[in-house]
C-alpha cells in the first residue's frame, strides 16, 4: 500500500467549487513543479468526468430580461487541449519508451489533422471553426476527426498515468488535489494497477492500426 508524505509540501491553494475548477487562489512563489502538476491533473479529471459531445448555441435571458446566443464549448476539444498540456508539463520527465510514445502520437494526430483537411474544399493548412464546414460530407468528416482524435488523446492520458506512477507525484498528501480526500486504508497501488489494465486494450488497438 503507497505510504503518503514524501517529502512532499502541500500546495497553498484555496479552490472554491469543483464546478470552477478555473477559480484558484493560491501564492506561485509557494508552488513547486509536482504542485503544478497535481494541479492540472486534477482539472483533466475534472473535464473527463461529462458527456463528450460537441459544442453548440443556445439561447440564455439575462438578468435584464434581453435575450443573446451563448456558445457552448465542445467537451472533447476541452479533454483533449487539457491532456495536450499535461503531456507538455511532464515532457521533461519522460524517459525513452514514453519518449517514443509521445512522438509515435503526434505522428498519429498530424496523419489524422492532414486526412481531413485533404478531404475539405477548403484551402487552408490548419482545420478551422466548425462554422467553415457548411457541408454535409464536411461535417460528418469533421466529427469523424474528432472522434478519432478525442481516441488518441484518451490513449495517451493512459500513458501520462503511468509516467506519474513512476515519478511519485501521486504518493503524497497532495493525492487529495485529483481524486478527493483519501483515508489511510485506499490502496493507490491498486488503483493504479486496475487504470493500466484499462488502457491495455486501447495500446493494443492503436498498435494492430499501424500493423
Amino acid at each position: 500500500m503507497a505510504k503518503y508524505g514524501r517529502n512532499f509540501q502541500s500546495p497553498q491553494v484555496k479552490i472554491e467549487s469543483e464546478d470552477d475548477v478555473g477559480e484558484i487562489e493560491y501564492n506561485p512563489a509557494q508552488l513547486t513543479y509536482n504542485d503544478i502538476v497535481l494541479l492540472h491533473l486534477r482539472k483533466v479529471n475534472l473535464v473527463s468526468v461529462v458527456e463528450f459531445r460537441g459544442g453548440f448555441y443556445t439561447t440564455v435571458t439575462t438578468k435584464s430580461g434581453d435575450e443573446k446566443q451563448v456558445y457552448i464549448p465542445d467537451t472533447r476539444d476541452t479533454y483533449c487541449n487539457a491532456v495536450h498540456q499535461l503531456a507538455l508539463l511532464l515532457r521533461p520527465k519522460f524517459d525513452e519508451e514514453m519518449s517514443k510514445k509521445w512522438e509515435k502520437f503526434k505522428e498519429k494526430i498530424k496523419t489524422l489533422q492532414q486526412e481531413f483537411v485533404d478531404y475539405t474544399e477548403m484551402n487552408e493548412s490548419v482545420i478551422l471553426g466548425e462554422a467553415y464546414y457548411d457541408k454535409p460530407n464536411e461535417k460528418v468528416k469533421l466529427e469523424e476527426y474528432k472522434q478519432k482524435r478525442l481516441k488518441l488523446y484518451l490513449w495517451l492520458f493512459g500513458a501520462l498515468a503511468l509516467v506519474i506512477e513512476a515519478k511519485s507525484f501521486s504518493d503524497s498528501k497532495g493525492v487529495n488535489l485529483i481524486w478527493g480526500q483519501l483515508d489511510e486504508s485506499y490502496d493507490t497501488e491498486k488503483w493504479w494497477e486496475l487504470l493500466r489494465k484499462s488502457r491495455q486494450s486501447s495500446t493494443k488497438s492503436l498498435e494492430k492500426k499501424d500493423a
